[in-house]
């Protein structure tokens, strides 16, 4: 019983924290609007995003960053990738730069 509820506190614990990073972390921009950043498949691992947010808080640009990332199932990326894009909003201002760079990382877990 100890040992689930150790593994259950890490998990959990692990998937809490916030997975972004780059210059959009450095400059402290608030997150509006939260995704999930642990995604359940058949194996472990993790897919790292290049990001790019507009003025609006809006996440423009998406990409895999394919030196970071150890997933290839293109099925999972994509969900990834579309929680992503429809869900993740920063703050609107225009006291940050008009295309705002960062990454996000998405842990696949079983």
């Amino acid at each position: 019983m100890k040992k689930i509820f150790l593994v259950l506190f890490v998990l959990i614990a692990n998937l809490s924290f916030s997975q972004i990073y780059g210059e959009i972390a450095n400059d402290k921009r608030p997150v509006i609007q939260k995704i999930e950043f642990g995604l359940k498949a058949n194996y472990t691992g993790q897919i790292v995003f290049d990001i790019v947010v507009d003025e609006k808080g809006n996440v423009t640009v998406c990409t895999v960053d394919k030196t970071k990332t150890n997933i290839r199932s293109t099925p999972t990326i994509m969900k990834a990738k579309n929680r992503i894009l429809m869900h993740l909003k920063f703050k609107a201002s225009s006291m940050y730069p008009e295309f705002h760079r960062g990454e996000v990382v998405i842990k696949v877990y079983k």
